[in-house]
């Protein structure tokens, strides 16, 4: 595959970076590996020093990341919430260059995420948080299952639900964030190829239940032609790939 040609503008000074430009960030292990989206420069709450940008993933209910460009570094803050972490923030792709290839921009998965084979890279796509040392990286799921991932997102847009996908070490490690409802797996060995055991469930509050949510799974693979199974317990997975799983 032709790797795209990208803008690589290293960020020292605020006015490298716009809104809507794609910044690969890199530094403590719990960044995510793909880039992020500036979503805003120098917000009302800092009066600090330096100027501070805020960005996420492109994706619904991704969390945000918060730096801070000073004195020709960029930097972002520790868990107690003090500025000093060093990073590199690079800008791979303006806002500009976005808008002009709006098209390719929306296409899914990314050529990015996209190993040679078709294999489609969990950090690139649905790995969004800090995980736990189990998650291995490079993990891959395959491309049949990553549309279903997908679609199950796009599945409660006209409903007006939150819907979101994410990917961990462990079980414990898979932060829905906001969202309403959420499917999840887990990423501890180098890919699934045949087959993959997708969690789900549904915030306390959802008008909706975990039951549906797993039959949105299921009927979103039916629509796709992915075979799936379920044994109809909220305490079971939903397994993409096989259509006997679940069988006695």
């Amino acid at each position: 595959m032709e790797a795209k040609t990208q803008t690589e503008i290293r960020v020292t000074a605020p006015e490298d970076i716009h809104v809507g430009d794609r910044v690969e960030v890199t530094g403590p292990d719990w960044l995510p590996a793909t880039p992020l989206v500036v979503d805003e420069i120098d917000p009302e709450w800092y009066d600090g020093d330096g100027v501070v940008f805020k960005a996420s993933l492109d994706r619904k209910n991704a969390r945000d990341y918060t730096f801070r460009v000073i004195a020709g570094r960029v930097e972002t803050s520790d868990s107690s919430g003090r500025w000093g972490v060093r990073v590199t923030a690079t800008v791979v792709e303006t806002a500009d260059e976005i808008e002009a290839d709006e098209d390719e921009a929306d296409e899914w998965p990314p050529e990015s995420a996209t190993r040679d084979d078709g294999m489609v890279y969990t950090g690139h796509t649905f790995k969004r948080t800090a995980t736990c040392d189990f998650y291995q990286s490079g993990h891959v799921i395959a491309p049949e299952f990553a549309e279903v991932l997908h679609a199950f997102e796009e599945a409660w847009a006209d409903d007006d639900t939150d819907a979101t996908v994410v990917a961990g070490g462990c079980n414990g490690c898979t932060d829905k964030g906001d969202a309403d409802v959420w499917a999840y797996y887990v990423a501890q060995n180098d890919g699934y190829y045949d087959s993959m055991y997708v969690g789900y469930g549904a915030a306390d509050d959802s008008p909706v239940g975990a039951k549906l949510v797993a039959y949105t799974l299921l009927g979103v693979a039916d629509e796709l032609g992915v075979p799936a199974s379920w044994d109809g317990e909220t305490s079971s997975k939903v397994c993409l790939g096989d259509a006997t799983a679940y069988d006695e």
